[in-house]
């Protein structure tokens, strides 16, 4: 099996199938190559041998037939078979095994150079006749044939006799040479933005391959060469250019979150509800009951952002920035806010979904700690007897500029509630207080753990969002026009425009009920508006899009 491969192989790079279909050059080729690998292939010699003659007469062949055709450029075609004989010379002579096997190969370099000049010789003549008539007839068509003369005439044989000067003022002639008049301005101070405007343009002009007969020129460029007569002029000017003046506006936001840890309740024993109505308990009394048992805790010590509120994913405008964009996440609630201030419902282009990436699983603390902060010591009362007891403040934390507290029946200060009823007091030695009426209904945790329970809620703010913007905008008058007849090739108006905002803002409320977005609006201050300038650069940047574009399309074939 081995055996056969190898055959196999050597078959296919020894050029004899290429010989077998008449392709002799690459049956030469190959053989050649394979040689060169194997100097003892007895298949590659063979193919060299019997295919080199082949091609030789073929080629030479070829030339007496170009020589004696009627075709104004037929010593080119002889010129190609030369150098292609030549070629497989060159071949043969760098493989020793292979001159052993054709030792007579001839190199035709001398009639290639004769060749080459006398095409030359054809080329440059037709060159120098249409050039002629270009010149006289100030033809950019005629001229650009005489290029292509010349041209083929440096690739036969590099320096021919004036050739270098006359290809230099063909190309001139052929070439359309383009004016770009200066944007004329109306404000000294905006003077750098204009510049750094034109030069953007003269830029691409300069630097996009849109044609190679095609050369744009500002206007120092052309005075400095002494371009008094270009072929066409490209004229830009603001029909339109306002900066605008600063619009603020305050806007008032409704937010809330439902399903919010508002407390934490904590108690050595459980309630049966239904002691309560089977004694008739109800309205304050009710409250009074179901509180005298629970010791509450901050909410904040728990999950604060347990609220199910809708995020909706959108490609943020930074507020200050120069167009700067981002993808955030925002509430349900704020997403007209964002969509009023030129934001866009889902990712910025190239950013992926928030909402969208896998999400970790978080471990949440499942157990419960004894001696929490803000519970109270009881004190003993007597059946009948009101008894007061103190506790640390439950007051909602993230209430701006208020202050917050509950109270039940009896006597209250900030922070303090009073409760009342029959029973006795029990301490314990983690500092909670748990009140109990009677063993009725009332279920003994064993250990005397405390049994925990959430409250959830719904907690309110209102956000106060204040947006301040500034417009630029301008609308662009574009043309081409043919400097000779005075003729408008094309004429566009294209716009631009550009809204830099900030924002800025405040809440009174519960800070839970605000998202992320919300709770950044709230650390931001005002900022100044970009320069005129920069807002200039801003607005004409989708202007300066339009007219690269526009300058392509019109001078690509032209």
């Amino acid at each position: 099996m081995i055996l056969i491969a190898a055959v196999m192989v050597e078959s296919c790079s020894s050029g004899k199938q290429a010989y077998e279909r008449g392709n002799y050059d690459e049956a030469v080729l190959k053989a050649i190559h394979r040689l060169r690998k194997n100097p003892n292939s007895k298949k590659a010699a063979q193919t060299l041998r019997d295919s080199y003659p082949l091609t030789l007469n073929w080629h030479l062949d070829n030339i007496q037939r170009a020589k004696s055709s009627t075709d104004e450029f037929k010593w080119e075609r002889v010129v190609n078979e030369y150098q292609q004989i030549n070629y497989l010379y060159n071949e043969l002579s760098r493989c020793p095994a292979c001159m052993r096997i054709v030792p007579n190969a001839v190199s035709y370099q001398g009639e290639l150079n004769e060749a080459k000049r006398l095409a030359a010789d054809i080329r440059y003549e037709k060159g120098e006749q249409i050039l002629a008539r270009a010149r006289e007839n100030h033809d950019r068509y005629e001229a650009r044939e005489a290029f292509r003369h010349f041209d083929k005439v440096i690739s036969l044989l590099g320096d021919y006799r004036e050739v270098r000067d006359k290809i230099v003022e063909a190309k001139w002639l052929a070439t359309l040479k383009v004016l770009v008049e200066p944007i004329p301005m109306h404000s000294r101070n905006l003077q750098i933005s204009n510049e750094f405007f034109e030069n953007k343009i003269m830029e691409f002009v300069e630097t996009m391959p849109v044609n190679e007969f095609v050369q744009f020129y500002s206007y120092e460029e052309a005075k400095n060469i002494g371009l008094k007569e270009p072929d066409q002029i490209i004229q830009l000017q603001f029909d339109d250019f306002v900066l605008g003046q600063v619009y603020m506006k305050e806007k008032e936001i409704q937010l809330t979150r439902d399903s919010v840890v508002l407390a934490v309740i904590k108690a050595h024993h459980q309630v049966d509800m239904s002691d309560a109505l089977a004694a008739n308990i109800s309205g304050s009394d009710l409250l009074r009951y179901q509180e005298t048992t629970p010791v509450l805790e901050s909410a904040l010590n728990w999950d604060e952002n347990s609220g199910k509120d809708k995020k909706v994913t959108i490609c943020h405008k930074i507020p200050g920035s120069l167009g700067t964009t981002n993808t955030i996440t925002v509430s349900q609630n704020a997403l007209q806010h964002h969509l009023d201030h030129g934001d866009v419902q889902g990712p910025c282009q190239g950013q992926t979904d928030p909402q969208k990436e896998p999400k970790q699983d978080k471990k949440q603390d499942q157990s419960d700690s004894s001696g929490n902060d803000g519970q109270s010591q009881g004190s003993d009362s007597n059946q009948g007897q009101d008894s007061s007891g103190s506790s640390d403040s439950q007051d909602d934390q993230g209430n701006q500029g208020n202050d917050s507290g509950s109270s039940s029946s009896g006597s209250t200060d900030s922070g303090t509630s009073s409760t009342s009823g029959s029973g006795s007091d029990q301490n314990n030695n983690s500092g909670s207080t748990t009140d109990t009426y009677g063993n009725n209904g009332v279920d003994q945790l064993p250990d005397n753990k405390p049994k925990t329970q959430k409250v959830y809620g719904t907690v309110k703010a209102t956000m106060h969002v204040f947006h301040k913007s500034l417009n630029s905008s301008g609308l662009m008058d574009f043309k081409i026009i043919d400097f000779h007849s005075k003729r408008v090739l094309t004429h566009e108006k294209m716009p631009g425009e550009f809204v830099w905002y900030t924002e800025w803002g405040y809440f009174n409320g519960d800070e839970r009920a605000l998202d992320d977005y919300f709770k950044e609006i709230v650390k931001l201050r005002e900022a100044p508006p970009p320069a005129p300038q920069d807002l200039f650069v801003a607005f004409t940047q989708p202007i300066y899009g339009q007219i690269t574009q526009k300058i392509r399309n019109f001078y690509r074939n032209y």
